[in-house]
């Protein structure tokens, strides 16, 4: 039974001010909270690190293939939710944004944590968030508010899933976030989604296949 946005803010105070933990807390986002605050994250805190130019360049010159593959279903996943105040970001296996899509007015709001491109976004600098889930636990998640380790965090709503490779090894991370309050984000996976990613010729996915879909980019063959 998911848990309301008051009775998470109750839990995550209860975790960050007396080391208490409820558990009704997702069992990854509960085993992160506990990772952060022994390596030290401040709750306070959750600004992304942006590494420098030629840095982030020899980055994405790593991730070429994923890049190059990720955009024209990126692309096509925008099209569906492009007026619906969301944004889809491309993670590699670390959890450095490669690219980033979306409306300029949630791409606002997500500068003031240095949520762009080039910036890291990984437990340690930024506390528990879908990306750090996904590529830590190596499973599809969605994350609420209060259940991001950091308070300035809890106005979000996200979902994640993690990019296989051809040997099943974890090599990026799909995250779809949007303001809480704006849409619900659904978060499907699995057989179902492998399926539409395997279709020949043209094809459309509903938005509830959406991120899904571009989750399972690993698995896409032509």
């Amino acid at each position: 039974m998911a848990l309301d946005i008051e009775t998470l803010k109750e839990i995550w105070a209860e975790f960050i001010y007396e080391g208490k933990l409820d558990p009704r807390i997702q069992p990854p986002v509960a085993d992160s909270w506990q990772k952060c605050r022994a390596y030290g994250v401040n709750p306070e805190g959750g600004c992304g690190t942006r590494v420098a130019d030629a840095v982030f360049q020899s980055i994405k010159d790593a991730n070429r293939t994923l890049i190059d593959t990720a955009m024209p279903i990126m692309h096509s996943v925008f099209e569906i939710v492009q007026r619906s105040h969301f944004m889809l970001v491309l993670t590699d296996a670390v959890g450095y944004i490669l690219v980033s899509i979306g409306d300029e007015m949630i791409m606002s709001k997500t500068r003031d944590m240095r949520y762009v491109a080039g910036a890291l976004w990984n437990s340690q600098s930024v506390g528990t968030n879908a990306i750090s889930v996904a590529l830590d636990y190596d499973t599809a998640i969605q994350m609420v508010g209060p259940e991001h380790y950091c308070r300035s965090h809890h106005g979000w709503t996200c979902s994640a899933a993690p990019i296989h490779g051809e040997n099943g090894e974890v090599i990026g991370c799909i995250n779809m976030i949007a303001l809480d309050g704006e849409r619900e984000i659904k978060l499907f996976a699995g057989d179902e989604a492998r399926f539409v990613v395997r279709r020949e010729g043209p094809w459309r996915v509903k938005p509830r296949e959406a991120l899904a879909l571009a989750a399972s980019l690993g698995m896409y063959r032509q």
